[in-house]
């Protein structure tokens, strides 16, 4: 406890020695003015001056007793100066470039060593994780470096607002300094200099260029019918300073047989796309790998495979090819549909065929007497429609059965059927504008178009990306190369523009509007199955280098992306779909679920469905949504872990019990974090020096004592009370001084 004599009502202090001071002097000498003009004739000057320090005496008390003196009894305590430690846990810190493991290991080495110890006995220590945002943390909290970006200079920033009311902190900063979110350090530098806070600074990584091949999957098969040959589009990323000359990737099954090579020649930090394949003659789920070869100097291996799971069907795409007259395009593709008896199960309709006419089908099917017009039907029998150049009143002999057709194809569609629509020159698209699929064209349809008759050559709208279904070659080079050089097509109904969200397969390499070249072929979903449109009526024309090959193999991959979502199981009556199969890593990622029964009627789950991964652990809980007659089950996942990621869910809501559907994705590192590992040296000692703080590298831990000394502790005051002063003293001394400077006067006979 310590004691204090305080003035409550005190002014300033400048207003006491300029103001108050001077005036009580001038007031206590003034009665004595001519005894001082006058001293040296009559000698009494000595006593005036002590008179004038009397009356002084007598008026400083006054003041004094007006400015409430009191007693301040005040109890205190010391506490430790505050130090906030930072800690990055961005996703670059799990780069392996530090001896005994990642920068994640050491830095968890180093929160648990002695150093830490030292600091906690001379600091209050607070700890913080700093990745897209500050969060508080903990010593013994876990150090998961898995945040998308890192936002360094915004977490500095948050901790001073934190602080703001309080006394602020120094800082202890450990990171990489790779910052790539919000303002720089630079900018959080300035700010602290300006309210003074100290930033020590720990360096961890390497800032020598760390090489670093990434292999990013852009599409992959999934499912494949036997026979097919399966396409896996990948892209190789190369991170480092120096250029890597080549890398071989390679596919292996998981017996780890050999399926195909690529070799990249330079490749780049924007990446060189490429394709693997491969063909599949038996049915089975297949796990297969594509990895690259280590570069020399390479230490993160954790991006540089990637795994497929991959399943092959014996189930036949079932087609049901509805046309008006037997035209050129329809005689050529009905019977490459016909000859494909191991892929492909079709049943013709010609409308304006004679009754007595046996309408052309599949050997294993059987002729059709009349075009299915309930939903259920085409639902049960098959996976792809196709309507060519037909009138859309004339489907059937009956009228009022077009109609239900048109609109049973419209349902079909919206429960994951594939839709074809072949362009015509009487009737395909312009009739069926006004229909019920009217509205489901991929493309823009201007009422008043016109064919157009002049040269062209259908090509892939990106030859770098192309549709799977226009990728007649694996080799993107070669692939390009064989539509370049096809046989010119002459005829084409044109388009306006895709719609949004629509995918143009092919589009001509003459014609084009406002909008670009003119799309020969496109597709989109609707919303659960996919509706193609293709304008043109000439494929019978197109001739390639090797034939019927590429022609029967378009074909084939066109029919397989429309009825996708019906090779499923149970013909597509489960689904469990994620809206990208690539995921980074710490991002979430939306899980749908549908589930039809047998005559493909939504199955309601109000407490929702249960998904698990391949642990058999429930990693979500995929809620009931209801929208319309749309009936789905949906959650957000976020994957915790690189590499492959298997999730499904079950018949009976059991982890054990049978399996209805999977859902596999892939789980990469951060592609902004993992853009540039470098350690950011540099930045890191500029915020250190800028603030007054200091950097340190790694092996220069045991520094940081030397530095952080503890700082000047605060001291709080925990009690404080005032007690009035006895005012006996100060009326004694008032009556003793102007008591005394009366008898003076009196007997020196001064005034």
């Amino acid at each position: 406890m310590t004691q204090s004599l305080v003035f409550v009502n005190a002014p300033q202090a400048w207003l006491i020695v300029l103001v108050i001071f001077p005036l009580l002097v001038f007031i206590a000498a003034l009665p004595y003015a001519k005894v001082f003009r006058g001293r040296e004739q009559n000698g009494s000057g000595k006593w005036a001056l002590t008179c004038v320090a009397l009356r002084f005496v007598c008026l400083g008390t006054v003041a004094a007793l007006l400015m409430q003196p009191r007693i301040n009894e005040r109890t205190t305590i010391s506490e430790p100066a505050p130090l906030a430690v930072v800690i990055d846990s961005s996703t670059s810190m799990s780069h392996p470039d530090v001896a005994g493991g990642s920068r994640g290991d050491w830095v968890e080495n180093f929160i648990k060593s002695a150093t830490l110890d030292v600091l906690e006995s001379r600091y209050s220590l607070k700890y913080y994780q700093a990745g897209r945002a500050l969060s508080l943390s903990s010593r013994d909290a876990e150090i998961n470096p898995t945040a998308t970006s890192s936002a360094l200079g915004e977490s500095l920033l948050e901790l001073e607002a934190e602080y703001r009311a309080r006394r602020l902190p120094d800082v202890l900063l450990i990171s990489d300094g790779c910052n790539n979110d919000g303002r720089g350090l630079d900018q959080a530098a300035a700010i602290l200099q300006q309210k003074r806070m100290r930033a020590f600074t720990i360096g961890v990584g390497t800032d020598n260029s760390v090489p670093d091949l990434v292999l990013e999957q852009v599409q992959s098969a999934q499912q494949i019918l036997s026979g097919d040959v399966a396409l896996f589009t990948l892209r190789l990323k190369a991170h480092s300073s120096s250029a890597i000359n080549t890398a071989n990737i390679e596919l292996r099954d998981q017996q780890g047989n050999l399926l195909d090579t690529h070799l990249v020649q330079q490749p780049t930090a924007d990446g060189v796309q490429f394709v693997l394949s491969s063909q599949f003659n038996q049915a089975g789920d297949y796990t297969l790998t594509a990895k690259v070869a280590q570069a020399a100097n390479e230490v993160n291996l954790s991006n540089n495979s990637i795994k497929f799971n991959l399943s092959v069907l014996n189930t036949q795409v079932r087609v049901l090819y509805v046309e008006g007259k037997p035209r050129w395009e329809y005689r050529f593709l009905k019977e490459r549909l016909i000859r494909a008896s191991n892929d492909i199960e079709a049943q013709c309709w010609l409308s304006e065929a004679d009754r007595q006419f046996e309408q052309e089908h599949s050997a294993s099917t059987i002729a059709l007497r009349s075009v299915p017009t309930d939903v259920e039907t085409l639902l049960k029998n098959y996976d792809v429609i196709i309507i060519g150049d037909v009138n859309p009143l004339q489907i059937s002999h009956d009228p009022l059965a077009s109609q239900d057709f048109l609109k049973s194809v419209a349902e079909f569609v919206e429960s994951g059927g594939g839709l074809l629509m072949l362009a015509g020159a009487q009737y395909n698209p312009l009739h069926f504008l006004d229909t019920t699929i009217g509205n489901m064209l991929p493309v823009v349809i201007d009422p008043q178009a016109k064919p157009l008759n002049q040269e062209f050559r259908p090509q892939p709208s990106d030859f770098a990306h192309p549709h799977p279904a226009s990728l007649l070659s694996t080799d993107l080079q070669e692939n390009a190369s064989l539509w370049q050089n096809a046989t010119p097509l002459w005829w084409m109904f044109p388009s306006q523009r895709l719609k949004n969200g629509a995918q143009a397969w092919l589009v001509s390499d003459s014609v084009e509007n406002e909008f670009g070249p003119l799309v020969v072929a496109a597709s989109h979903n609707v919303p659960h199955g996919r509706v193609a449109f293709f304008g043109t009526d000439e494929t019978w024309r197109w001739r390639f280098p090797a034939g019927e090959k590429y022609v029967q193999g378009f074909w084939r991959a066109a029919l397989r992306y429309l009825a996708s979502a019906r090779l499923h199981g149970n013909r597509g009556r489960i689904r469990l779909e994620a809206e990208r199969q690539i995921v980074e890593l710490g991002e979430r990622v939306t899980i749908e679920a549908r589930i039809l029964d047998d005559g493909y009627k939504p199955v309601i789950h109000d407490d929702g469905i249960p998904l698990f991964n391949a642990a058999g652990e429930q990693v979500l809980s995929l809620q009931l949504l209801e929208n319309d007659s749309d009936v789905s089950y949906s959650g957000s996942y976020r994957p915790q872990q690189l590499g492959d990621v298997e999730l499904y869910i079950t018949e009976n809501s059991d982890a054990k019990s049978a399996v209805s559907a999977r859902l596999n994705l892939n789980v990469v590192l951060t592609s902004k974090e993992m853009a540039n590992l470098t350690l950011n040296r540099e930045a890191l000692r500029n915020l250190a020096t800028q603030t007054g703080g200091v950097y340190y590298s790694t092996d220069q831990q045991q520094d940081v004592l030397r530095d952080l000394d503890g700082g000047q502790p605060i001291v709080r005051v925990i009690d404080e009370q005032f007690s009035f002063i006895n005012p006996w003293w100060a009326f004694a001394l008032f009556f003793a001084a102007i008591v005394s400077d009366w008898l003076i006067r009196k007997r020196n006979n001064l005034c």
